[in-house]
C-alpha cells in the first residue's frame, strides 16, 4: 500500500475524526500502545494488542478497523479484509473503513471490490478527498480515464489547488494526446508546489511530446533540482538532448541513470542511438544489444541494432533482426524496406521486390520504397514498372529530387533521352547537395550523348568534373571528356 495512507481510528484530540472508539478506563493504554506500535512499524506487537483488546471488547468497530489496517500491511487481505467486515457490520456509516477494505481489496487484486467500497465511502461523504483520488487511481488502472477524469474534475472543484489531482489529470490529458490541457494542469501544480517532482516530470513529458524539446529539457533540469537524480527522469532528459543533436549531453544522461539503474531498456536504447547518431557503431550496437536483451519485445530495438549491424557489414545479423522485428509487427515498413536493401546487396533480387512490394502496402506513402522498388523493376529491364511507382511517389512529394532522378533513369531505360533530361533539370533545380549534383550532370551527360549532342554532354562532364570530390569518379570523367574530345 505504498503511497496510500489505511485510516487508523485513534481516540486522542488529534484525530483524523474516521471513528471515535469509546473505550473502558482499563483498556485504553492498551489501545493506545497498538496504535503507537502500528505506527512505528513494529506490526507483530501492533496485532498482538489488538488480538488481545477483541477479546476485551469484541463489539468495538474501531479496534476491528485498527487490526484490518495491520493486517493488511502485513499484506495477509483476506483476514484484514474480514476484519473490516465486521467493523462495518458495527458501525455501517464509516467512510474509512469502506476506504481501507476498498484499498485492502485493490492491493488483492479484486478491483470490482475495491471499486464497490469506494463508491460505498463516497455514498456517505461524496466530498471526500481522499476517497475521490484513490478511486480515480482505480478507474486509471482498469482502463477508465474518463470516469477517473470525473473524479479528478470533483476534488478540483473542492480544492482547486490540490496538486495531487492535477498531476493525475495532467497524465491522463497526456496519455490522450491533449498536450496543452496536460501542460496547463502541470504548470498549474508547480505553481501551487513549485518542487513538485512528478508535476515538473509531467510538464517536461508534455513538451518532448509536443516537439518542444528545449522547454522539456528546462522542465528536467527542475525536476531534478527537486529529489536528486531520479533515473527515469535521466533518462527522460536523454532522449530530449538526442532530439536536440546534443549527444555528448544525452550520453552523459544516460550513463548517469544507467549507474543508477541498469535494467532500463530504454537508457541502453537512447544511449545507443546517441553513440550510433556520433558514428560509434560498435559502442552503439553493444548498447542496442543490452537494450534487446532487456526487453526483447521491443521492435524499435531490434530495427536499430539491425540498421547498425548493416552499416557494419555484419548482413546476416541485421537479416536476422529485421525479422525479429517483423515477427513483433509485420506491417513494419521500414524494417521491410531495409530487409529488401539487404537482400537486394546480397542479389536476392526477385525476393527484395517481393519485400519492397510488401512495405508498400504497409505504407503507400513511405518514398524510400518507391524508390527502391523503381531500382529492383529497373535492374530486371522493366521501366514501364519504374516509371508506374515513380509517378506514384512524385504525386506524395513533387519536389523530392531523388525521385525525379530516378525518373530519368528509367526513360533513359525507354531510350527517350528527352524525357530524361527534362527530369534531371527538375531534380537539379531541387538538389542542395553539391555530390549529387555532380552525379545528376553525369546522367545528364549521358542523356545528351544519347541525343548525339557531344558538345553539351562535354559541359556537362566538366560540370560534374568540378562539383566532384570522388578521385574515381573525376579520373573517370577526365577519361570521358578527353576520349570525346579527339573524337
Amino acid at each position: 500500500m505504498t503511497g496510500r495512507g489505511l485510516l487508523l481510528c485513534i481516540i486522542m484530540a488529534a484525530s483524523i475524526g474516521v471513528c471515535s472508539p469509546l473505550l473502558a478506563d482499563e483498556t485504553e493504554d492498551l489501545f493506545l500502545s497498538a496504535v503507537s506500535a502500528e505506527r512505528s512499524g513494529d506490526l507483530g506487537k501492533a496485532l498482538d494488542l489488538y488480538n488481545a483488546l477483541v477479546k476485551t471488547d469484541p463489539e468495538n468497530a474501531a479496534i476491528y478497523n485498527n487490526r484490518g489496517v495491520v493486517r493488511a500491511r502485513m499484506k495477509d487481505y483476506v483476514n484484514a479484509i474480514d476484519d473490516f467486515g465486521k467493523a462495518l457490520s458495527l458501525d455501517p456509516e464509516n467512510t474509512g473503513t469502506y476506504y481501507n477494505r476498498g484499498m485492502a481489496h485493490e492491493d488483492q487484486g479484486d478491483l470490482d471490490e475495491a471499486g464497490r467500497d469506494y463508491a460505498e465511502a463516497l455514498k456517505i461523504d461524496p466530498n471526500n478527498v481522499s476517497v475521490l483520488l484513490t478511486r480515480a487511481r482505480l478507474r486509471q488502472k482498469r482502463g477508465d480515464p474518463g470516469r477517473a477524469e470525473q473524479d479528478l474534475d470533483t476534488i478540483l472543484h473542492i480544492d482547486n489547488r490540490n496538486v495531487k489531482a492535477l498531476v493525475m489529470r495532467g497524465n491522463i490529458h497526456l496519455s490522450d494526446g491533449r498536450l496543452r490541457e496536460a501542460s496547463r494542469d502541470f504548470s498549474r501544480a508547480l505553481r501551487y508546489e513549485p518542487h513538485s517532482l512528478e508535476a515538473a516530470k509531467g510538464s517536461g513529458d508534455a513538451y518532448f511530446l509536443d516537439g518542444k524539446f528545449r522547454k522539456a529539457i528546462d522542465a528536467y533540469d527542475k525536476a531534478l533540482e527537486s529529489d536528486g537524480q531520479p533515473s527515469d527522469i535521466l533518462m527522460n532528459r536523454c532522449s530530449a538532448f538526442v532530439r536536440m543533436g546534443q549527444f555528448e549531453k544525452a550520453i552523459d544522461d544516460c550513463e548517469a541513470g544507467l549507474k543508477l539503474d541498469a535494467g532500463q531498456g530504454r537508457g541502453h536504447y537512447n544511449l545507443a542511438i546517441a553513440k550510433a547518431a556520433q558514428g560509434k557503431n560498435q559502442e552503439a550496437l553493444e548498447a542496442f544489444s543490452r537494450a534487446v536483451e532487456l526487453e526483447p519485445y521491443r521492435a524499435s530495438y531490434l530495427y536499430n541494432r539491425g540498421i547498425v549491424l548493416r552499416k557494419l557489414g555484419r548482413t546476416e545479423e541485421a537479416l536476422v533482426d529485421f525479422n525479429g522485428v517483423l515477427e513483433l509487427d509485420p506491417g513494419h515498413a521500414e524494417a521491410l524496406n531495409n530487409k529488401g536493401l539487404l537482400l537486394w546487396d546480397m542479389g536476392k533480387t526477385e525476393e527484395a521486390e517481393e519485400v519492397f512490394e510488401r512495405a508498400l502496402q504497409a505504407d503507400s506513402k513511405n518514398l524510400e520504397v518507391h524508390k527502391n522498388l523503381a531500382r529492383v523493376y529497373l535492374a530486371g529491364k522493366r521501366p514501364d514498372d519504374a516509371i508506374r511507382i515513380l509517378a506514384k511517389a512524385l504525386r506524395s512529394d513533387p519536389r523530392d529530387p531523388d525521385v525525379t532522378a530516378a525518373l530519368g533513369d528509367a526513360w533513359i531505360a525507354k531510350q527517350d533521352a528527352g524525357k530524361a533530361l527534362k527530369y534531371y533539370r527538375q531534380s537539379l533545380k531541387r538538389e542542395k547537395d553539391p555530390q549529387n549534383k555532380s552525379r545528376l550532370f553525369v546522367r545528364i551527360g549521358v542523356a545528351y550523348e544519347k541525343e548525339g549532342r557531344e558538345s553539351r554532354a562535354i559541359r556537362a562532364y566538366s560540370t560534374a568534373l568540378d562539383l566532384s570530390d570522388d578521385d574515381r569518379l573525376r579520373q573517370g570523367l577526365k577519361q570521358r571528356i578527353d576520349r570525346m574530345k579527339s573524337r
